[in-house]
């Protein structure tokens, strides 16, 4: 097993970048100090809640894959940042994702709730490289598609 708690890396206040993926980390609290986080990387732990991270105006690209986050709600508190930009909720390379990417429109809801989203599960939404992104993505889909018909 992984790191469980956090412990007082609150006090950390200049960290830009951190990754603390593959754990056993359940609550993000302790990160609600870190006002300067820009990059931040839980995938593959425990995760149910995005709350604690509705205040760090820095934060530009989030991956929280392979949690438990289950709501929209939990994606709705990242709303009001601004910079935000890159949010990961499923990995297919890895095979990580959260219960609430078995929701049909889910990829719909997260567009809608952050205005600012740029790229979500590693597609290109907007800018350059959206059009190549948006045809990936279509791909996988009937790939996807016809590796069900054949079971």
């Amino acid at each position: 097993t992984g790191v469980a708690n956090l412990g007082h890396i609150s006090e950390c206040c200049n960290l830009g970048n951190l990754d603390i993926s593959i754990n056993d980390i359940g609550r993000l609290d302790p990160l609600v100090g870190l006002l300067n986080l820009t990059v931040l990387n839980v995938s593959a732990n425990r995760i149910t809640s995005l709350e604690p991270l509705q205040h760090l105006d820095s934060l530009v690209n989030l991956n929280v894959a392979g949690n438990l986050i289950g709501s929209m709600d939990s994606v709705k508190v990242l709303r009001s940042l601004e910079k935000f930009q890159e949010l990961r909720l499923q990995d297919s390379v890895r095979d990580l994702t959260n219960p609430i990417c078995s929701h049909v429109q889910y990829k719909t809801k997260c567009l809608e709730y952050l205005p600012y989203l740029r790229v979500l599960d590693g597609c290109i939404l907007s800018g350059p490289g959206s059009e190549l992104s948006s045809l990936c993505d279509r791909l996988d889909s009937l790939l996807q598609d016809r590796k069900l018909n054949r079971r």
